[in-house]
């Protein structure tokens, strides 16, 4: 009987220190010390620690490593609730890339006007293929890659002319769903900014277009709201940082104008460059595009191939913004 009693007292101190254990890795990777007393947690330290020392005078061995896995485990939850204080929220901001994930322009706009500079020299690409490689990276780089015997500065200047060309004709399409993202951001006073690759004018333009559709509830009541209204002049783009993406200069250029920690800002892009670039910049990624390998290594990085289930699923999150 005395033997069952000490294998359920010796079993009660490891389970204890497999619970503190895990509620340290909650906060931890949470960033939150909501719900968490720090009282508490410091009476646990200083009662544990005491314990380990008993156990030891008592010859308790098998006691001692789970009474000092719950002080160490006790002191870190201390030590993270301090440090992160009341935190209810995972993200304190959202960065966009713009073109393929607010507006439909990536491929009708951006790749098209590429790919009519490109024809004029002789050079045939379709406008998904451009978009496939070089969404998110700077024209210029792209011209590079694609006409590297060629004047780069110069194809880059008649791509925008056509560009603009296009916006004046045309009004791209809004992504609805993620439309419906910003509505949801809006109501929390979450803080959110463009970073982009694309030029200050052009930004300015899109920003100037309404996100409403013909269709849908959304769309019809939204159908004479302006981007500006969510995003008001809260952007950045490669012509103001040093080096663009994939490098993270836009990225911590807008956590700074929002003055938030670049470990509590979300990334939202649709190319590779967003993904590098959030990365180095020490945020988490929400990807829109087609998985491969290089993505699947990453794992602050979350992927979808479509922008409803993309923002169906940050909806349903608890806490993050």
């Amino acid at each position: 009987m005395q033997e069952v009693i000490n294998f359920i007292f010796i079993a009660g101190w490891y389970i204890s220190a497999i619970l503190f254990g895990l509620q340290t890795l909650k906060i931890f990777h949470s960033k939150s010390g909501a719900g968490v007393s720090v009282l508490a947690m410091g009476g646990f330290f200083v009662l544990n620690v005491n314990s380990t020392f008993w156990m030891y005078f008592h010859q308790e061995y098998l006691c001692i490593l789970a009474t000092g896995g719950i002080a160490m485990a006790s002191l870190i939850s201390l030590l993270l609730a301090l440090k992160y204080g009341n935190n209810k929220q995972k993200y304190e901001a959202v960065i966009f890339d713009l073109d393929g994930v607010l507006f439909d322009t990536q491929t009708p706009v951006h790749a098209t006007a590429e790919c009519e500079v490109l024809k004029g020299y002789g050079i045939e690409i379709k406008p998904e293929e451009i978009s496939h490689r070089f969404a998110g990276i700077s024209t210029q780089q792209v011209f590079r890659e694609l006409a590297s015997h060629l004047d780069s500065k110069k194809l880059l200047e008649d791509k925008w002319k056509l560009v603009r060309e296009i916006l004046n004709k045309t009004h791209p399409e809004p992504i609805d769903s993620i439309i419906r993202l910003l509505a949801h951001l809006s109501l929390k006073e979450t803080p959110i900014i463009i970073a982009s690759a694309s030029p200050k004018w052009y930004i300015e333009i899109i920003l100037g277009k309404n996100i409403g559709k013909s269709s849908g509830e959304m769309g019809k009541l939204l159908r004479h709201t302006p981007l500006k209204k969510y995003f008001h002049e809260n952007f950045v783009s490669a012509e103001e940082v040093k080096n663009p993406k994939p490098a993270p200069d836009v990225f911590l250029e807008a956590a700074k104008r929002l003055k938030v920690n670049p470990k509590r800002c979300l990334v939202i892009g649709d190319g590779k460059s967003d993904v590098r670039g959030g990365v180095a910049a020490g945020m988490d990624v929400v990807y829109l595009g087609k998985v491969d390998e290089e993505i699947e290594k990453l794992q602050n990085v979350i992927s979808f191939s479509d922008s409803s289930d993309l923002v169906a699923y940050l909806l349903k999150q608890q806490n993050l913004f």
